[in-house]
């Protein structure tokens, strides 16, 4: 039986090392992933922020007590 992969500590390895590789700042980090979305934008799918619905703003109303 194959022993089973620890992914949290797997995403925490490969994390690391890319953060290593990338410059180790956070500035030089974002600098590489912006770089990576200019390069290929179809590959970076980042969820578009969108407007609540009047019902769904009465519902959060309604459920906070307002």
């Amino acid at each position: 039986m194959a022993e089973q992969t620890d992914l949290i500590e797997h995403f925490r390895v490969v994390g690391q090392r890319l953060w290593d590789e990338h410059g180790g700042t956070m500035e030089s980090f974002c600098a590489w992933l912006r770089s990576l979305e200019a390069q290929h934008p179809e590959r970076i799918d980042r969820p578009r922020p969108r407007q609540p619905t009047d019902e769904e703003l009465d519902a959060i109303v309604r459920l906070t007590g307002g």
